[in-house]
């Protein structure tokens, strides 16, 4: 599931909704949440821009802040391409937008 940090889905103000209580998990975390927002993303192409709407689900100190997970990315047709630093969107005519990969820093 997507998920965001708590503490930056309140700062959006947006409404929030509730939820019969779902475990989420986010990379090597386990969560329960029982509340989400409805969010417009926008990713930005080199000539288009791409919005997607998703459901959120809130969770606390999230690192990240913002986790799009694969019930995002696989209905949109999300191709990446790490070795060229893409991604390509094909739900927006294979929209194609730059990313970048950055080795975690351990904690």
């Amino acid at each position: 599931m997507t998920i965001i940090d708590i503490d930056l889905a309140v700062s959006l103000r947006l409404p929030l909704e509730k939820t019969e209580p779902i475990l989420v998990v986010g990379i090597g975390s386990r969560y329960i949440s029982s509340t989400y927002i409805k969010l417009d993303v926008y990713f930005r192409g080199y000539n288009n821009t791409a919005k997607i709407s998703i459901e959120v689900y809130l969770v606390g100190e999230l690192r990240a802040k913002l986790l799009i997970s694969i019930d995002v990315l696989a209905p949109e047709g999300f191709r990446l391409d790490f070795e060229k630093s893409i991604a390509r969107i094909a739900s927006y005519i294979g929209l194609t937008i730059p990313i970048a990969i950055y080795a975690k820093e351990y904690y």
